[in-house]
C-alpha cells in the first residue's frame, strides 16, 4: 500500500516514523552509541561473535514498513552465504569495506547492534528478486550488514517477487522470533 492510499494509515505511519527518527537521533548522540562505536566500529570479525541476530518474522511487524507491507512480499529464508553472493556488490557487506562512510551509516549500523545486544528483534530486510538471479535491497541494508559481520548462518528476508534462486525457501511468516 502506498502512503497516499489511506490517509489515516499514512498519518499513523508518519507519526511512527517521526518517533523512530527522534529515537534514532537521540541514540546517535548518546554515550551508549559512543560506547558501541569504540567497541565495534572498525573492529575485527571476532569482536562480533557474541551478537545474535534477532528477527521478528511476524507479518504484523512489517505494518509500518512501506517497503515490505504489501501483498507481494513473502517471507523467505536461505543460507546466508548464498544470499550474500547474490548481491550486486557482496563485498559491501564485509570487513573492511562495510566501515567506509560511503557504504554504511555508522550510527544506523550501531543502532542495529544496540537493538540485538538489548534483546530486541528487528524485522527482516526486504529484498527484490531480479531476473538475472541477483538480489536487490529494498529496505534493511544495515540489518544485512550487521548480520553478515556477525556471521549469521541463515537469513530470513521479505522477498518481492518469486524466488528464482535454488536454496531459498518460503518461511513461516508468523513464526516466533529467532
Amino acid at each position: 500500500m502506498e502512503p497516499s492510499d489511506d490517509l489515516a494509515e499514512y498519518d499513523i505511519h508518519r507519526a511512527w516514523h517521526g518517533k523512530q527518527t527522534a529515537d534514532f537521533q537521540a541514540f546517535a548522540n548518546s554515550t551508549r552509541c559512543d560506547e558501541l562505536e569504540s567497541r565495534y566500529w572498525n573492529a575485527p570479525q571476532a569482536t562480533y561473535e557474541s551478537i545474535d541476530c534477532l528477527w521478528d518474522r511476524r507479518s504484523a511487524a512489517t505494518q509500518f514498513n512501506w517497503e515490505c507491507a504489501d501483498d507481494k512480499c513473502l517471507l523467505y529464508e536461505g543460507p546466508s552465504d548464498l544470499i550474500w553472493q547474490r548481491f550486486h556488490q557482496p563485498t559491501a557487506l564485509m570487513i573492511p569495506r562495510v566501515y567506509r562512510d560511503d557504504v554504511v551509516d555508522k550510527h544506523r549500523f550501531l543502532w542495529v547492534i544496540d537493538h540485538w545486544l538489548s534483546g530486541y528483534s528487528l524485522t527482516p530486510p526486504c529484498l527484490v528478486f531480479r531476473p538475472n538471479g541477483k538480489l536487490g535491497v529494498r529496505d534493511g541494508f544495515h540489518r544485512l550488514a550487521v548480520a553478515a559481520i556477525v556471521g549469521a548462518k541463515r537469513m530470513p528476508f521479505w522477498g518481492v517477487g518469486p524466488s528464482n534462486i535454488p536454496g531459498i525457501t518460503l518461511s513461516d511468516p508468523d513464526g516466533s522470533s529467532s
